[in-house]
């Protein structure tokens, strides 16, 4: 599963890249500053210590959009998700665990009606998998791999509004007997999203267009008193 969504994540980065230079080969690579903020309730589904000794409670995501060439993102991405333990006698005394990741993605947005976007998505990076306190050090470390697919809703030029589905494919480097290692170290997830992107190029240029209006209007009206 791993191998083919890392693949996944060369062919669709190389793709949008590709589709944008044909469409018009005179853009430029665009340092777009675009911040998401996402409400997450994750699923764990599968054979697996995630899916059957705890249960989603929610999580909190921070996507950061550094490059942009068109329809095409990249950036990177923070999270954190929290679980509660429902079988203490294969994960340990702890009330609760938990997921902290941070990972790239690349995404491309495809309109479909006036102000509606859907936005695929990939991404990779690090995961780690901790139980009870993150500040305890009882953790585990690996990788994360992710598709989805977000709806983007542009009611403003500065502000959207975003809902969607991730699917993530994490594993940790877990010691633990030959029968039990990849119930402790894989895990299937699928996160139901809600959120908001804050749009900062657009928010500096609006500032600038009407610090504009503003001179100009101070402009006429000097030279009506003093014409």
């Amino acid at each position: 599963m791993g191998k083919k969504l890392l693949f996944l994540l060369i062919g669709f980065t190389a793709f949008a890249q590709s589709e944008n230079m044909d469409s018009n080969p005179r853009n430029g690579l665009d340092w777009n500053a675009r911040v998401r903020f996402f409400y997450l309730y994750p699923i764990a589904f599968g054979h697996n210590a995630h899916s059957e000794t705890q249960t989603g409670f929610g999580g909190l995501v921070v996507n950061y959009t550094v490059v942009t060439k068109g329809a095409f993102q990249t950036g990177f991405g923070l999270e954190r998700t929290i679980y509660q333990v429902t079988d203490k006698q294969y994960v340990g005394s702890f009330g609760n665990t938990g997921n902290a990741d941070a990972y790239l993605f690349a995404s491309y947005a495809f309109p479909i009606l006036h102000k509606i976007s859907l936005v695929p998505e990939i991404a990779g990076g690090y995961s780690m998998h901790y139980f009870g306190a993150i500040q305890d050090g009882r953790s585990a470390n690996g990788y994360t791999l992710r598709v989805g697919l977000m709806a983007d809703y542009r009611r403003y030029r500065s502000i959207s509004i975003n809902a969607g589905l991730v699917f993530a494919h994490n594993r940790y480097g877990v010691a633990s007997i030959p029968e039990l290692s990849d119930f402790y170290s894989e895990a299937e997830i699928l996160q139901v999203r809600v959120g908001v992107t804050l749009h900062f190029t657009e928010i500096v240029a609006g500032k600038k267009r009407r610090n504009a209006v503003r001179r100009e209007l101070k402009l006429e009206r000097k030279n009506k008193i003093n014409p």
